[in-house]
């Protein structure tokens, strides 16, 4: 059994219970457990999505605890799953029960950074630590540099509702101008904080991020429109600012930004 599998079921709710499982479904229910029961706690809607792969048992409740009480072997789901592609779904099926549950715990987050060391592959953005707020500005927005650029220049706006690919770029070119000098201060903190939401673990967030290269060549796809490229130019300024200290680096790199966007890198007094 595979985790695309156990994906299918999960978006589709009119498939029946599965009736029984593998070897490697049982790594996989109990992945899920301990995701769902991660705050100590199954809800009647966890419940509910965990009996469906318990073909309708009905001592629930006995079986959800024995598989919590288990510790989870990471390193048998790893060896289970050794295609890159079974990995891949694995996150993504980590994600069903933890994207946009605000109920979510830390303990959770940290279970899937461990599944996602053992498999060796690289956690999502949107699956540390931050939960999904999409509702406020609709589920389809899709953030842009001038979304940022809002953000950091008015105090009453909320955070990012969500982080989706271009927003984890933008905050990778964000995090390496912090660095650029060596150092993140308070300032550069609260920046973060900011775009993220004060529940957000910033500190972590810039650790992560700045493990991860900048693609400026990606920043252009993302951004065809001419606009967009200018306002991403102005929000690495304006975060070039942020500590009264602009770095020769910090300048190159927004020279280099404007450059491989084709468009005019910001002017400044002489």
């Amino acid at each position: 059994m595979q985790p695309r599998e156990f994906i299918h079921i999960l978006e589709t709710p009119e498939e029946p219970p599965l009736a029984a499982l593998d070897e490697q479904g049982e790594l996989l229910l109990q992945l899920l457990v301990h995701v769902f029961c991660s705050d100590g706690r199954a809800s009647e809607d966890r419940l509910t999505l965990i009996a469906r792969f318990l073909g309708g048992r009905q001592d629930l409740g006995e079986a959800v605890e024995a598989l919590t009480r288990q510790p989870l072997d990471v390193e048998a789901l790893a060896s289970a799953f050794p295609s890159s592609e079974d990995r891949d779904d694995l996150l993504l099926l980590v994600e069903h029960p933890a994207w946009g549950d605000s109920r979510t715990s830390r303990r959770a987050w940290e279970l899937v950074e461990r599944l996602a060391l053992a498999l060796q592959v690289t956690v999502p953005l949107r699956l540390r630590g931050f939960s999904t707020r999409r509702a406020a500005r609709g589920a389809e927005h899709a953030v842009r540099p001038g979304d940022l650029l809002q953000i950091l220049r008015n105090p009453d706006l909320p955070p990012l509702m969500g982080l989706d690919e271009q927003s984890e770029l933008m905050l990778i070119l964000l995090v390496h101008m912090f660095f650029a000098d060596g150092r993140v201060d308070d300032r550069e903190l609260a920046v973060m904080s900011r775009l993220l939401g004060a529940e957000a673990d910033a500190r972590g967030f810039i650790k992560m991020l700045g493990d991860q290269p900048v693609d400026l060549a990606s920043l252009g796809n993302a951004f065809p429109e001419r606009k967009d490229r200018e306002d991403l130019v102005l929000l690495a300024d304006l975060v070039m600012q942020v500590d009264d200290d602009a770095d020769a680096r910090e300048r190159r790199l927004i020279e280099d930004l404007a450059r491989t966007l084709d468009v005019p890198p910001p002017t400044r007094p002489t």
